[in-house]
């Protein structure tokens, strides 16, 4: 508390009546006035607020007393949201984690969200956390523990090793694969430009360590094909195996044929196909899919224009990302701003991505 006489106090009134008036002079003169500094938010709110109160002196004196009140202004935490591989786990709360080279902390109340029950999350990993930032530590309020670390991919083999078990890196799509005879169960002899399917995990470092490799032969490739249509015929066998029309087509269903048990095939029916051609010629089904009214596959295409974790934004519309979607990077990379296509079933308002193939849009 600080004591000011009523002269002084006045003298400084008047003190700033004469600034008040002199500051407009000196603009109209041309003379140089103090610049302003663009306003700091993080500043101003951490700025505390002084607040001056004149109160009677004691002793009942006619001076005044000027009081300085600190009035504390609430910080908001900032929150953020990233995603990526750990790199870095804590078992113990609180504790620290790393997703690439982000550094947060982990408290008792952090809520973690596993793909499967009793699931322990693992250096990696995928995640998406939602966090907040306090100067510069973020404190993780919810993590989501993603199966996206489950990596596959269709490429052209570029480099493998010449020879069996033909353990080491592989070069597919573009892509480093880590191969181990341990590990990886690998279909048909690799060769040189031949297209595999590549089923792994996505290492912190990029690399895929291969869990499965299908090498393919390129007329199979070339032999491949999907639609869709109506069931107009199916066989009257106990099984059903034998030929089938859909959409107009004949083609072969045997025990080796996949129905993914979604709803019963019946004539009538929409379905979606999958299959390949045989050596002479037979088309040969090898997955139908009884599709509902509500998820008949759309197609969509664009440039894309967002990539999160659960959702693309491809030529302004959104589609969904589930666990099986199949994301085709053989060609390139997906990053905002490639071309991509995706097959997607209607669900409600939604649009569920089956298969999104990405491309240069060069």
């Amino acid at each position: 508390m600080c004591r000011v006489p009523a002269k002084i106090a006045c003298l400084i009134v008047g003190l700033l009546l004469v600034v008040s008036v002199a500051v407009p002079v000196m603009a109209e003169s041309g003379a140089e006035l103090p610049q302003e500094t663009a306003p700091n938010p993080e500043a101003q709110a951490a700025a505390p607020i002084l607040r001056a109160t004149p109160q009677p002196a004691l002793g009942g004196s006619q001076d005044l007393a000027l009081v300085a009140t600190v009035v504390p202004t609430a910080i908001r935490p900032i929150s953020v949201r990233f995603e990526g591989v750990i790199t870095r786990i804590s078992t113990e709360r609180p504790g620290e984690w790393q997703i690439d080279d982000i550094v947060f902390r982990v408290l008792t109340d952090t809520e973690i969200i596993f793909p499967v029950v009793g699931y322990t999350p693992r250096v990696g990993d995928y995640a998406v956390v939602s966090a907040t930032r306090d100067g510069e530590t973020l404190t993780a309020k919810r993590i989501v523990i993603r199966e996206k670390w489950h990596f596959e991919f269709r490429g052209i083999i570029t480099a493998c090793p010449p020879e069996e078990p033909w353990d080491g890196e592989w070069l597919i799509g573009g892509m480093a694969v880590v191969v181990s005879s341990r590990v990886t169960v690998i279909t048909n002899i690799p060769v040189r430009n031949y297209f595999a399917n590549v089923e792994g995990r996505l290492l912190p470092d990029g690399k895929v360590e291969a869990l499965r490799i299908e090498v393919l032969d390129p007329q199979g490739v070339a032999n491949s094909f999907e639609f869709e249509g109506a069931i107009e015929q199916i066989p009257s066998t106990p099984t059903g195996e034998g030929i089938w029309v859909i959409a107009g087509v004949q083609g072969l269903v045997d025990a080796n044929t996949e129905f993914p048990a979604n709803a019963e095939p019946v004539v009538g029916a929409t379905a979606g196909v999958e299959g390949k051609r045989l050596a002479d010629g037979t088309l040969y089904f090898e997955r139908i899919r009884v599709l509902t009214d509500a998820e008949r596959q759309v197609r969509v295409t664009g440039r894309i224009e967002e990539i999160q974790s659960d959702f693309w934004r491809i030529g302004e519309q959104t589609v969904e990302i589930e666990d099986g979607t199949f994301v085709d990077e053989s060609r390139c990379r997906a990053a905002v701003g490639m071309w991509a296509e995706a097959i997607a079933r209607r669900q409600g308002n939604q649009l569920i991505a089956l298969r999104i193939r990405v491309e240069r849009p060069d």
